[in-house]
């Protein structure tokens, strides 16, 4: 957390990470965003009471992480990266560690503070999603051996492989959806006319 170049050393030629490991951090991860998302003080939480779908949370955020993490990996095997897919799930996750750590101090800020303090709830938030950010661009940028700008680069191919592969799901769920809406039609009208 503190040196994330040293940690993406040990995830990429130490063997330091297990698929254990990743799995415990990331079991905390999605505890820690549940608890936040359903404890979160009362004045600062945009939910209504009662609404609560804890798997389909936890659906999201898997698909987002595993998503961006498979298509972080096609650009970095094109753009001739040196990391595997294990290794970049390892460091995704393991680069969630400060979220696990610090979301738990504002939880219970966000419960004891007022709306007039508001500020140090957003500048809680912003400090740890930089945080995150930070630890997880040093982090793949090592992993992969690139520099800095090339990891620059890297980033904006991976938003627009996200674009592009969410726009090809959306597209293909669109037109099977007509498809079967089709087909049922047809069957309904041979079941109507000689039915």
């Amino acid at each position: 957390m503190k040196h994330p170049i040293d940690g993406a050393y040990g995830i990429r030629f130490e063997n330091k990470t297990s698929h254990v490991s990743t799995a415990i951090l990331y079991g905390l991860f999605l505890f820690t965003f549940i608890i936040r998302k359903y404890f979160w003080g009362y004045i600062f939480n945009p939910l209504q009471e009662g609404e609560y779908n804890i798997p389909l949370d936890i659906l999201t955020i898997t698909v987002v992480i595993l998503f961006t993490t498979m298509c972080s990996y096609l650009v970095v095997t094109i753009t001739d990266g040196e990391s595997t897919f294990k290794q970049t799930l390892h460091t995704v996750v393991y680069s969630l560690t400060p979220y696990i750590i610090l979301q738990w101090i504002m939880i219970g800020l966000s419960n004891v503070l007022t709306l007039n303090e508001r500020f140090i709830i957003d500048f809680g938030s912003v400090l740890i999603i930089t945080w995150v950010i930070a630890i997880m661009f040093v982090g793949l940028a090592e992993l992969n051996g690139y520099r800095y700008l090339e990891m620059i680069r890297t980033i904006f191919l991976t938003l627009f492989t996200v674009l592009v592969l969410s726009l090809t799901i959306f597209i293909v769920y669109t037109l099977s959806i007509q498809l079967v809406s089709f087909i049922m039609a047809v069957f309904s009208e041979v079941v109507n006319r000689y039915g």
